[in-house]
C-alpha cells in the first residue's frame, strides 16, 4: 500500500546539532520510519530534499567549513554537503561538493543531482561572471558515485541570494533555475540527464530569479519567480521545449502598490497550474495562490489563504498541495509556529510544525522549513517486528516474509546490521513485571541457561531507600531484561529477553562503590533451532565436547543446533553470557 510522504529541510544555526531533515506523513503526523534527522553541528540548513520508491531521503545543504580538515578540527565530523539517509533515517552515503548545495532531483532509476554554488578544482567559488573551469550541477548514481558535473552558467553566489534554488527531473532532462546577477545571467537551463550537456538556457533583460519549476507533458517549461520584462514585473513565465519565451503573468498588485513575486507553482490534474505567491493584501484580505491554465491566462485564486509565505510546495496524485514557511520573525506560539500546511482546494486542511530538539513545545521550538519533496512510498514495516507478520527467526536475524524488510544482528558492544549505516547504542532495561514504576540503573548481567535452570545475576547501582523498599517487595515475583536499540532519531526499540523470578537481593558496600545483586531463576525456555553462530573469536574442546565465545544472540537456547559455518554444528548444552557497559560475551558449550 503506498501513500504520500513528505520530507522536508529545515533551517538551522551553526554549531547546533538540530534535526534539519524531518518527515511527516500525508496527514501531518510525524512519519515513523526516520522522522526526525540530526546532521551535525557544521550544517546550517537543508535547502534541497528528495525521497526514493522506499522512503529513502536525499538532501543537499550549507556548512560552515567545507573541507574535512577544518570541520574535523571545528566539530569532530566530516564536512558532508549531500547526503543518503535510508527509510528509517540513518545514513548510507555522502558527499561533499566543496561548496554550498541548495536544490537535489531524482530521477526514475534513483540517480540523483545536486544543485550548488559553482566551484573549481581548487574548491574557489566563482563570484565573476564567464569565469570557465568551475562546476555546479552533479550527478550521482544511487550508491554515491558521481557520474558527470557541470557548469550551468550561473554565477550569483548563494551567498548573496540565499533562498532553495529549483531543480527537477522530468523525462531525461534536468532543469534547474537561479538568480541572475549580472542581469545578462541564465535563469534557467535544460540539462540532457544522461551526460550533463546543456540542451539550452534562458535569460532575461534585468536582475531575476527563479523559485518554482515544474514541466508539462509538450516539455513546456513553466515557472514562478520574480521577472522583469520591460518595465512590469511577471511572476510566472512559460518557454517552450526549446526554452523560447511565450508567455508570462504580471503578479497581483496589493493595496500598496506593489506586485506580487511568484513562489512556487505545479501541475494540476485538469493541465491548469497553481501558482504560489506571496501574500497579496486585497480589501483586508490575504491571498496567496493563483492558478492559470496553459498559455498563462487567470483563472481563480484562493478564498483568502492566509498572510502566509511558504518557501516550496509540492503536489500528490490527488492534487492535495503542500507547504512548508519559515517560521517568521517573532512567532513564537500557536499557529504563528506552524511550518507546514495540507492545502486542498486552496484551503488549509492541517498544520504541524518541524520541531527543534523539544516536539512537545511549538512556542519557540519550531524550526523553519525551507523545502519539501512529496513521493508516494512503499509504507515500510517497523523496525521491530512489533504485530506487523511473524517473522521466521534466526538468532538475532529477523528473516522477513512479505512486507517485513528488516534484519539485524547485535553484536559487542554496538549493533551491526544488515544494512549500511552508522552504529547505534545496544540499551538493557530491567522491568519488575509487578511494578513497573521502579527504576533502576544496571552496571553488569550474568546469566547461566541450562538445560533445566535459567539464572541471572544483574548488578545494580544502590537505589534510594524507598526504591531498594520496592525491590525488596518483589521477591518472589518476575523481572525480565528487555534489550534491544536507540536509534539516531532517539526511537528506542526493544524485545522482551530473559524472565527470572526474584529470589534474592544482597548489597556490597567498598571505600567508593556499593552495588545491589538481584538474583533469579526460571524454567529454560527451548526453542528447537538452526542458529547461525556469528563472529566466533575464541574455541575450545575438552573431552569432545566444544565450548566457542561469540557474540550475544538472544535467541539461541539448549537444544538449538548451533552452525558454527563450514558445515560444522553441535547441540547447544549451555550458555554463559556476560554483559557490562565496555563488553557484551557469551559462550556456548555443548
Amino acid at each position: 500500500m503506498t501513500k504520500p510522504l513528505l520530507a522536508i529541510g529545515c533551517e538551522g544555526t551553526f554549531s547546533l546539532d538540530y534535526p534539519l531533515g524531518q518527515k511527516i506523513d500525508s496527514s501531518g503526523n510525524p512519519y515513523l520510519h526516520g522522522n526526525r534527522v540530526f546532521f551535525g553541528r557544521n550544517t546550517s540548513s537543508v535547502w534541497g530534499v528528495a525521497l526514493g520508491d522506499d522512503g529513502s531521503q536525499y538532501c543537499a545543504s550549507d556548512l560552515k567549513y567545507y573541507t574535512d580538515t577544518e570541520s574535523l578540527a571545528a566539530y569532530s565530523e566530516y564536512a558532508m554537503t549531500t547526503r543518503k539517509f535510508n527509510q528509517d533515517g540513518d545514513l548510507l552515503w555522502y558527499a561533499n561538493h566543496g561548496a554550498a548545495c541548495f536544490g537535489i532531483a531524482i530521477d526514475d532509476s534513483e540517480n540523483i543531482y545536486v544543485y550548488g554554488d559553482a566551484v573549481n578544482s581548487s574548491g574557489v567559488v566563482r563570484t565573476t561572471q564567464g569565469t570557465t573551469g568551475y562546476y555546479n550541477l552533479r550527478k550521482y548514481n544511487s550508491s554515491g558515485v558521481l557520474q558527470w558535473s557541470i557548469d550551468t552558467g550561473f554565477s550569483a553566489r548563494h551567498f548573496d541570494s540565499p533562498y532553495p534554488r529549483p531543480i527537477i527531473y522530468h523525462n531525461g532532462y534536468i532543469y534547474v533555475g537561479g538568480t541572475a546577477f549580472p542581469w545578462t545571467d541564465n535563469v534557467l537551463v535544460k540539462i540532457d540527464a544522461s551526460d550533463g550537456a546543456i540542451v539550452w538556457s534562458a535569460c532575461n533583460e534585468f536582475n531575476s530569479l527563479v523559485r518554482g519549476i515544474t514541466v508539462d507533458s509538450s516539455g513546456n517549461v513553466f515557472v514562478a519567480g520574480f521577472f522583469w520584462n520591460s518595465g512590469s514585473v511577471q511572476a510566472v513565465r512559460k518557454y517552450n521545449s526549446s526554452g523560447s519565451f511565450v508567455a508570462g503573468a504580471i503578479g497581483p498588485l496589493n493595496d500598496s502598490g506593489y506586485n506580487s513575486q511568484g513562489m512556487g507553482i505545479v501541475k494540476l490534474s485538469s493541465g491548469n497550474f497553481a501558482v504560489s505567491m506571496t501574500p497579496v493584501l486585497l480589501s483586508e484580505t490575504y491571498y496567496v495562490f493563483y492558478e492559470y491554465d496553459s498559455s498563462l491566462n487567470f483563472i481563480t485564486k484562493d478564498s483568502g489563504f492566509g498572510d502566509f509565505t511558504l518557501s516550496a510546495i509540492a503536489i500528490d496524485a490527488d492534487d492535495t498541495i503542500y507547504g512548508v514557511r519559515v517560521v517568521p520573525s517573532g512567532g513564537s506560539s500557536g499557529t504563528a509556529a506552524r511550518t507546514v500546511f495540507g492545502i486542498v482546494g486552496y484551503a488549509i486542511d492541517w498544520q504541524a510544525t518541524t520541531f527543534e530538539t523539544d516536539t512537545s513545545d511549538i512556542a519557540g521550538n519550531a524550526l523553519g522549513a525551507l523545502c519539501i519533496s512529496v513521493r508516494e512510498v512503499q509504507t515500510p514495516s517497523l523496525r521491530l517486528p512489533i504485530s506487523l507478520a511473524t517473522p521466521t527467526i534466526s538468532g538475532m536475524v529477523y528473516i522477513s516474509p512479505p512486507g517485513l524488510a528488516f534484519g539485524i544482528a547485535l553484536g559487542i558492544p554496538t549493533i551491526t546490521r544488515y544494512y549500511v549505516g552508522m552504529p547505534v547504542p545496544v540499551i538493557h532495561r530491567l522491568v519488575f513485571d509487578d511494578d513497573e514504576s521502579i527504576s533502576i540503573k544496571l552496571k553488569s548481567i550474568q546469566l547461566r541457561i541450562s538445560e533445566t535452570t535459567t539464572s541471572a545475576n544483574y548488578v545494580c547501582e544502590i537505589p534510594d531507600a524507598e526504591s531498594l523498599t520496592a525491590i525488596l517487595d518483589q521477591i518472589g515475583h518476575s523481572i525480565t531484561i528487555w534489550r534491544g536499540v536507540r536509534f539516531n532519531d532517539g526511537i528506542e526499540q526493544i524485545d522482551p529477553w530473559i524472565a527470572v523470578d526474584l529470589s534474592g537481593a544482597s548489597v556490597d558496600r567498598g571505600s567508593k562503590n556499593a552495588s545491589i545483586t538481584l538474583y533469579g531463576e526460571s524454567v529454560t525456555a527451548y526453542n528447537n533451532n538452526a542458529i547461525s553462530i556469528r563472529n566466533a573469536v575464541y574455541r575450545n574442546d575438552r573431552n569432545g565436547d566444544r565450548r566457542i565465545r561469540c557474540d550475544v544472540d538472544i535467541y539461541l537456547r539448549p537444544n538449538d543446533v548451533a552452525d558454527l559455518g563450514n558445515g560444522e554444528s553441535f547441540t547447544v548444552n549451555e550458555i554463559t553470557i556476560f554483559i557490562d557497559k565496555s563488553s557484551s560475551v557469551m559462550e556456548v558449550s555443548e
